[in-house]
């Protein structure tokens, strides 16, 4: 114990300088690439790299063309907006009305025009 903390028990110190050195390191194993000493790792690794980057490079393909498309559905019209269109569309006048109108017109033109023989048919 030391003197300044009468409170403090013993300490055990570690040198982390031959910590692991005993150890065996085991070997990678699995796949079909052999351990970590093998000559093609390195081949290995730099074909795995190249073709991580070909994928990056798809990536950023696919990530511009989601972007575009949000972009397009964000000018779409919203649910609310097709409400309405379809109210002015149900509102607007459908084949038999515009002839029934110009039914209504047109015996309404006859009955101007006709109105002098009607009037003496009506007369007696």
């Amino acid at each position: 114990m030391s003197e300044a903390n009468p409170y403090e028990g013993p300490r055990l110190v570690i040198s982390n300088d031959t910590l692991g050195e005993n150890i065996p390191k085991p070997a990678l194993k699995g796949g079909n690439g052999g351990d970590r000493f093998d000559p093609m790792l390195e081949p290995r690794v730099k074909a795995l790299e190249d073709k991580f980057e070909k994928m990056d490079s798809k990536l950023d393909t696919i990530i511009a063309d989601l972007s575009y498309m949000k972009g397009r559905f964000e000018s779409l019209p919203t649910a609310a907006a097709f409400g309405e269109l379809k109210g002015r569309v149900d509102s607007l006048p459908t084949l038999g009305k515009i002839a029934a109108l110009v039914g209504l017109i047109a015996a309404a033109m006859t009955i101007v025009l006709k109105w002098h023989d009607l009037s003496t048919i009506l007369n007696g």
